[in-house]
């Protein structure tokens, strides 16, 4: 696992919003609340896809790490 851990500018969501992360990078990537992310505790969000949950709650900090090397995360987050 690489050293490479983005943590995401969405610190507070409206509720009903959608948090949308894309992995427009080449390699898989593992998400999770907890800056210490790993392979074994994270989502896992394979390389060119995406993931959208549903959130009603305040988020303190979304990090994401790359399998290796480095990655082109997004995080985006959108009201319905």
């Amino acid at each position: 696992m690489a050293a490479v851990t983005v943590q995401s500018n969405a610190a507070t969501l409206i509720p009903g919003a959608v948090l949308d992360i894309q992995n427009l990078g080449s390699v898989d990537i593992y998400i999770d609340f907890d800056p210490n992310v790993t392979s074994s505790t994270g989502i896992k969000i394979a390389a060119g896809g995406n993931y959208s949950a549903p959130t009603g709650v305040a988020l303190t900090g979304m990090y994401a790490r790359a399998a290796s090397s480095t990655a082109d995360v997004r995080f985006t987050a959108r009201v319905y």
